[in-house]
């Protein structure tokens, strides 16, 4: 929830539960791995990063899609793309953005947010933001 992207979130989620599939048993600190180069990032965290980005799209596909349309990604192109993956396009910008076929601030209004979408049902975000039980839906 801390990005509060709709590729960041589902990336996240996928890789958890890959950590969860393969009983890696350890909890990595996000921070600190943020800070980690392919050299020295933990080789279980590597798979759960590809196996995740390749859940969300197989990798086949999205070297397709790349050597198709490379460097004119244009926004139409995204969305029928993701709609043929049944993937929201924010994923498929957000795995263009990693592989770096895209800079940070192309499509962005395609990284749509989540945060409104799962926090509602939840206490509190993970990052400090709570929800006001004392107020209803319609309190505002």
């Amino acid at each position: 929830m801390r990005l509060d992207r709709i590729d960041n979130f589902w990336h996240v989620l996928i890789h958890k539960l890959i950590h969860i599939k393969y009983r890696d048993g350890t909890v990595f600190d996000d921070d600190l791995l943020s800070h980690c180069n392919d050299e020295n990032t933990p080789d279980c965290e590597k798979r759960a990063n590809e196996e995740a980005s390749q859940l969300l799209i197989p990798l086949e596909k999205m070297q397709s899609f790349i050597a198709r349309y490379k460097p004119l990604y244009y926004r139409e192109k995204v969305i029928h793309f993701a709609k043929a993956r049944g993937v929201h396009p924010g994923i498929v910008i957000g795995q263009l953005q990693r592989r770096e076929e895209l800079d940070w601030n192309q499509l962005r209004k395609l990284l749509v947010g989540v945060r409104e979408h799962v926090s509602g049902s939840t206490l509190t975000d993970g990052w400090g933001d709570y929800v006001d039980l004392t107020k209803g839906k319609n309190d505002g």
